[in-house]
């Protein structure tokens, strides 16, 4: 018999297995933080069935030709869940680390893209570095890096984002000047 499945050749893999990895894996991480007390209740666990759908999701999205959002949900899912279990060990208040859902969002947005183009892109990696960005901008005040009110901070650095909007130009007239040079075959001056 084993001879038989020998000869077959290589089978891939059941669905099955992928799902009961999945549930030993978050099953088991649920457990640990009960039995050590990292969680104070089972209450606080709830984010693991988000990371489970999350994973489901992500594994569809990967293994079948799904659509690329399929790829973001996933990935989404998956990172908020670890951003919530953080969150429950730490236990902020949800006026704290709403920034952090952004950069969840940002990062997200990064494998679908890849998958798409297979290469780096503005497409994607604009949306994706912005999202970033302003959540990490906006988490400098939610966890008072920055001391005063952002309302006090725009009425005084507004005039910072026509400086930031000069210099995105600035770049994109250098990039597309140096790409036109290289496909036309002449240099500019």
């Amino acid at each position: 018999m084993a001879i038989l499945l020998y000869m077959s050749g290589p089978r891939p893999p059941k669905d099955s297995i992928f799902a009961l990895a999945i549930v030993l894996v978050l099953g088991g991480t649920a457990l640990l933080f009960l039995t050590t007390g990292a969680m104070p209740g089972p209450s606080r666990l709830w984010p693991m069935g988000i990371a489970a759908v999350g994973s489901v999701i992500l594994y569809l999205g990967a293994t079948r030709s799904l659509a690329s959002a399929w790829l973001f949900f996933g990935t989404a899912f998956v990172l908020s869940s670890i951003l919530l279990i953080i969150r429950g060990f730490l236990e902020w208040p949800l006026s704290w680390y709403w920034p952090l859902f952004m950069i969840v969002l940002g990062l997200s947005s990064l494998a679908p893209g890849w998958r798409r183009y297979r290469r780096p892109r503005a497409a994607y990696l604009v949306p994706a570095f912005s999202f970033v960005v302003l959540g990490a901008f906006f988490s400098l005040f939610s966890f008072d890096v920055i001391r005063f009110s952002f309302r006090r901070f725009f009425a005084e650095w507004w005039p910072v984002f026509f400086i930031a909007a000069g210099m995105v130009l600035l770049v994109l007239y250098f990039y597309n000047r140096t790409r036109f040079a290289r496909t036309s075959g002449k240099e500019t001056r």
